[in-house]
């Protein structure tokens, strides 16, 4: 066969095949860059770029259906934000956990890691029973863990609640998130406070509950009544909160029917005492304050609703009908790091029936036989005795007003009760100092306390003239430090100034001034 000749000689030839060959491998490697290419921008790759979901991953994408199923604020705000975005892709947002729907603090998560009280509960306004409206239960230690609150509220608002909340609203507003719907959960029981103040600012970690007490029930049947917030009654719910890092503060409704902003003023001191950098609202400094109402029994509570007590006050024919379909749906999250650190105290069984008051001789052999104090009015003066002897007529005991021994004629002794102490706050002198005992007496002086206190008074001169010589004559008083009780306290504006106080000397029988940096040991009786 002939050889058909191609015109190229055999060099020619190889470098054809190589210039091929090179053309050829361009080709693939183009078309892998822009393979490579289009998947970087398409995220719905062929089948084979996939990989298999795993079991746990299948849950969470159910876990996360639900969660897309469920209308909340956070995902409602994300979705209106796509579809009023034209011409975007769709983000990618992470879902927040089904708790987030459930919780408070502004649709933040609670914290990861529990949170505690940030400051010293020092509880000037401490009661002994029984209990005078408004009282404060304070944390039961320092450092005291706190349970958050969740959002849900099932039970009725009472009568004064919502026009109470406007002030709330007004006066503290600043300083505290308010709400009203929300309830924290113990191990075993669900409380519903009336109102949770709630301040985290710079780790003050300060949560309040207030409530507003009314006697007996706001319904019109009057044979379907139930006393409400009888003595003890609310003994073990007060226990629960305080050792679970909040603060009670309780007002008789009537209180706060009468003089709302001297409620207001009580709940600025009582935030005082714990918390020196908060101002009193100007408007509340010269608001007259709120004056003691004494816990009424069960026995009393059901009388005054026979009588339309409540009614009466509220200046109300009937409290009008309110639909059973009340409250929001809650969802119970249980907080068990929390739980783990609660301390509980034991819990109280309450007597059906209140407590008879023992005659007065039994008192007083009670409180001699156990080292127990008596309080009582005596010649319309109030006092707080440990009694020592007893004949039947006159009783002996040390007096914590006249810091002496005194005798008292039993017949003239009224309003008799039992104390396990003669003091309710005592400060030693490591914690005292003009600074802090200015913000003592801040508080006492609006709330009429007695005060005990060892005070030391200066040496000083005096020169006298004789009136028959005309000689000068150097009167020199002796420093002394001596336990005095004083009350009808004030702050001495007028006289020596700031960091002085005038008040009547139950020693001296006499007003007398006295200055803070002077006062060594500072008690609130027991009154």
């Amino acid at each position: 066969m002939d050889t058909i000749s191609l015109g190229v000689n055999q060099g020619n030839e190889d470098q054809f095949i190589i210039w091929i060959i090179i053309a050829y491998l361009m080709t693939i490697v183009i078309f892998y860059l822009l393979k490579k290419s289009k998947g970087k921008n398409n995220p719905t790759n062929t089948k084979s770029d996939k990989v298999q979901p795993s079991k746990t991953e299948k849950r969470n994408d159910k876990q996360n259906e639900y969660i897309d199923n469920k209308p909340n604020k956070l995902s409602q705000c994300f979705t209106s934000m796509q579809n009023n975005t034209p011409d975007r892709k769709p983000i990618i947002i992470a879902k927040p956990p089904i708790i987030l729907t459930e919780t408070i603090q502004d649709e933040k998560t609670k914290p990861l890691n529990p949170k505690y009280i940030g400051y010293s509960p020092i509880n000037i306004f401490v009661q002994t029973e029984p209990l005078n409206y408004p009282y404060v239960i304070m944390p039961s230690k320092l450092n005291c863990v706190i349970k958050f609150p969740q959002k849900g509220r099932t039970k009725r608002k009472g009568y004064k609640e919502e026009e109470f909340l406007q002030f709330l609203q007004k006066y503290f507003k600043d300083t505290f998130k308010i709400y009203d719907d929300q309830y924290v959960l113990a191990k075993v029981n669900k409380y519903e406070p009336d109102f949770s103040l709630l301040n985290e600012k710079d780790g003050i970690n300060i949560f309040l509950d207030i409530e507003i007490d009314e006697p007996y029930e706001g319904i019109n049947d009057i044979s379907a009544r139930n006393a409400t917030h009888f003595q003890y009654a609310d003994i073990n719910r007060n226990n629960e909160f305080k050792n679970r890092g909040w603060i009670v503060v309780r007002f008789a409704e009537i209180q706060i029917h009468q003089n709302p902003m001297g409620c207001c003023r009580f709940v600025s001191d009582v935030i005082k005492s714990i918390y020196p950098q908060f101002a009193i609202p100007p408007n509340l400094t010269t608001i007259k304050c709120v004056e003691p109402i004494q816990q009424w029994t069960k026995e009393i509570a059901l009388y005054w609703s026979k009588q339309k007590y409540r009614e009466q006050y509220l200046g109300i024919e009937q409290f009008g009908y309110i639909s059973e379909t009340i409250g929001t749906k809650i969802t119970i999250i249980q907080d068990e790091d929390v739980e783990k650190e609660v301390i509980d105290d034991k819990f109280i069984i309450i007597s059906e029936k209140a407590p008879k008051s023992l005659p007065i001789q039994n008192n007083i052999s009670i409180a001699i036989q156990t080292g127990k104090y008596i309080s009582f009015k005596y010649e319309q003066e109030k006092t707080i005795v440990k009694p020592s002897a007893n004949n039947g007529h006159i009783m002996t005991g040390y007096c914590y007003v006249k810091n002496n021994i005194r005798e008292f004629e039993i017949s003239k002794m009224e309003n008799i009760h039992l104390k396990d102490n003669y003091c309710t706050l005592s400060l030693s002198f490591d914690k005292l100092g003009i600074n802090n005992v200015a913000n003592v007496m801040n508080i006492i002086i609006p709330n009429h306390k007695y005060v005990r206190m060892e005070y030391t008074r200066r040496e000083w001169n005096s020169i006298l003239v004789d009136s028959y010589t005309g000689k000068l004559i150097n009167n020199k008083t002796e420093a002394e430090t001596c336990i005095r009780t004083i009350s009808n306290i004030q702050l001495d504006t007028e006289g020596w100034g700031e960091n002085y106080i005038h008040a009547y000397c139950h020693k001296r029988e006499d007003e007398r001034t006295f200055y803070f940096a002077r006062i060594s040991l500072l008690e609130i009786l027991n009154l």
